[in-house]
């Protein structure tokens, strides 16, 4: 199979690096804050969220790298659109998450983060997902 030698979009790389660096500075810096064994009954675990919003960043910038080859430019939507996205999936993700005992718990750190990570990914289908739940629920 041969492969075509595209040029890179370097923005786009660009873009990616920086995903990548704040998923990493946010698990870096507040990783006391994020990691704990027991719960902290008077916080409103900000943190946690921190940790979906690390997780959506490092899946956001896998998908930014794996887009290098696209020519178009990824302004302004890589500064505008997508971190209110990336913001948005997090908390959703956060808020299921943590509501139920079950999922409360390590469990959380795990679900959460494959969770974000794949929402990321593929956050270009995320309106669509969110249709096809609520036109199943009216169902």
């Amino acid at each position: 199979m041969q492969t075509q030698n595209k040029p890179i979009n370097g923005w786009r790389v660009c873009f990616s690096v920086v995903y990548l660096a704040i998923a990493v500075s946010i698990v870096l810096f507040r990783r006391d804050e994020i990691f704990f064994l027991e719960p902290r009954p008077t916080s409103y675990q900000f943190d946690l969220f921190l940790w979906c919003l690390s997780a959506s960043s490092f899946g956001f910038s896998v998908l930014a790298f794996q887009l290098r080859h696209i020519p178009q430019s990824p302004f302004p939507v890589y500064i505008t659109y997508y971190p209110a996205i990336l913001v948005a999936q997090s908390a959703l993700v956060f808020s299921v998450t943590h509501f139920f005992t079950a999922s409360s718990g390590f469990t959380f750190y795990y679900l959460s983060f494959a969770v974000c990570f794949i929402l990321a990914v593929t956050v270009d289908n995320f309106w669509n997902l969110i249709n096809s739940v609520v036109s199943r629920g009216g169902n």
